[in-house]
């Protein structure tokens, strides 16, 4: 989730009105993506080109899925 909102910052997100974003901004726009399936994340003058887009898509499919790696680890070490 980090990289994918590092590589937001860096190429998926455009600066729209002359206003650029910040890293807070695309970090905060990743973890949005990755909690919400369906509702799209709002960024107030920034819009995503479509290097943006395909990372917000990885982000929302794999982050689930890593969470959901994460918990069947701690479940089988909680097992033992």
């Amino acid at each position: 989730m980090l990289v994918l909102g590092l590589g937001l910052y860096f190429f998926g997100i455009e600066s729209v009105d002359g206003h650029d974003p910040s890293l807070t901004r695309a970090l905060c726009y990743s973890l949005e993506s990755t909690t919400s399936l369906f509702k799209v994340p709002e960024i107030p003058r920034v819009a995503l080109n479509y290097a943006g887009e395909a990372m917000q898509i990885l982000l929302r499919l794999l982050a689930p899925l890593f969470f959901g790696l994460a918990l069947f680890s701690l479940r089988g070490r909680v097992k033992r």
